[in-house]
């Protein structure tokens, strides 16, 4: 439900319509005009960095339950800028660019970002939008035309995770030289044992094995740094 998922941290137990939707915590556009992408891509990239110095927050003063949450809200919004917009359809190097767009705030790509309705009976097929999210997304792989076709060897849906695994980690990584490595071990080791620490089990296999790709390469990289 593109509109039932923005979790209050302050209030675990709410769950779909009872969520506020904040089209930033989806990299959706709300709206039409000239601009509407581009501040589509600006809000979630504010979004996302928001998050992030959040969790930074949160690690430094040890509430790593807080810290990881804050994390999975931002990579929520990081991850779908590669499924609610055409990045995996330019190709090329458009979707390394929105990465470090998303990162930075500034050097977004000319992309389309997906439009939605929280208004509508139907929010995300929001009428007249020649590009609405629920005929567009790579969300699944089976979801729409988009996800389903292939591009090379990938689908739209495969090529959308691909793009997004690597956003996350370099997400991770500049969470991590803000924080050092022993707090990152902290925070990766924390379990959603209360409300506090209040992660979906589900998103535990995905970050687990991301944040272990993360660790390696940042192992490799030191590996390959000069002895001093």
């Amino acid at each position: 439900d593109e509109l039932g998922w923005h979790p209050d941290p302050d209030d675990p137990t709410k769950t779909g319509t009872e969520l506020d939707f904040d089209s930033a915590h989806h990299c959706d556009r709300v709206g039409d005009g000239p601009d509407a992408d581009l501040g589509a891509l600006q809000n979630t990239s504010k979004y996302v960095r928001a998050r992030l110095d959040e969790a930074v927050a949160y690690a430094e003063d040890e509430v790593y339950g807080r810290a990881l949450l804050a994390l999975g809200q931002g990579l929520h919004g990081l991850q779908d800028c590669f499924s609610h917009t055409d990045a995996v359809e330019k190709g090329g190097d458009v979707p390394d660019q929105l990465a470090r767009a998303m990162l930075e705030g500034t050097g977004f790509p000319d992309v389309r970002v997906m439009g939605v309705d929280p208004e509508s009976d139907e929010p995300g097929a929001p009428a007249n939008d020649t590009f609405p999210h629920d005929s567009h997304n790579h969300d699944a792989h089976d979801t729409t035309p988009a996800a389903m076709a292939q591009r090379g060897a990938k689908t739209g849906h495969e090529l959308a995770m691909e793009h997004a695994t690597a956003a996350t980690v370099l997400y991770f990584e500049a969470f991590k030289q803000q924080v050092g490595n022993d707090t990152w071990q902290e925070v990766v080791e924390t379990k959603a044992e209360s409300p506090n620490t209040w992660i979906p089990v589900s998103v535990w296999p995905t970050f687990l094995a991301v944040a272990a790709v993360a660790l390696l390469a940042g192992f490799a990289a030191g590996c390959a740094q000069p002895q001093k």
